[in-house]
């Protein structure tokens, strides 16, 4: 159970103690969806309330490994972690804040980026690029390096040798060579909870 108390203006949140993130796993279809239902529902309330994570990737996702008590199997719960991002927004589903961009490039809209805007789509796209790479075993985005020049508008420098490419040319183009690899040797885990 979690408990909130604030002292000297600063607020302590206590919370249940994790076995790791969501980056250091083997990533499947099974924890695409944990991942998918437990941050969807987090985010879901944090936005009814307001607030904005702008943050979202695998490794501030955490997991915690349970005993089922009835049947006795094992069982994954996720958590959504790190809101040191976080920002209020208005009321309304359109309302933003604006600004320096927020988060990590290989997870943010193209919004966010270019306009320097962010809402509760910002979230939203964020956790489709992080289950995207659950699913997929590859960033939806290129490196960061190559990402912010097509992002930001600009031509991408070439890229170990080949010639410079237009801004035009699609920033999604799956070349392996681009993308951050993954861990050698990742740990498996049970089916998540549900």
């Amino acid at each position: 159970e979690d408990e909130a108390t604030e002292s000297n203006a600063t607020l302590f949140i206590v919370t249940d103690l994790c076995d790791g993130d969501v980056d250091g796993i083997e990533k499947s279809e099974s924890v695409a969806k944990g991942v998918g239902f437990c941050v969807a529902s987090a985010l879901s309330d944090m936005h009814r309330l307001g607030v904005v994570h702008l943050d979202i990737k695998p490794p501030n996702i955490l997991y915690r490994i349970l005993t089922d008590e009835r049947t006795g199997t094992m069982i994954v719960k996720y958590y959504l972690s790190d809101f040191g991002n976080c920002q209020i927004v208005g009321p309304s589903y359109t309302d933003e804040v604006e600004g320096e961009s927020i988060g990590t490039y290989e997870y943010m809209d193209l919004r966010a980026l270019r306009d320097k805007k962010c809402d509760r789509r910002t979230d939203c796209f964020s956790l489709g690029a992080t289950l995207f790479e659950i699913l997929m075993g590859r960033r939806f985005y290129v490196k960061p390096e190559v990402f912010a020049k097509y992002a930001l508008g600009r031509e991408a420098a070439s890229v170990e040798g080949e010639e410079e490419t237009a801004k035009d040319d699609n920033p999604h183009s799956f070349d392996p060579q681009l993308y951050i690899p993954q861990a050698e040797r990742p740990l498996q885990l049970p089916p998540p909870a549900w």
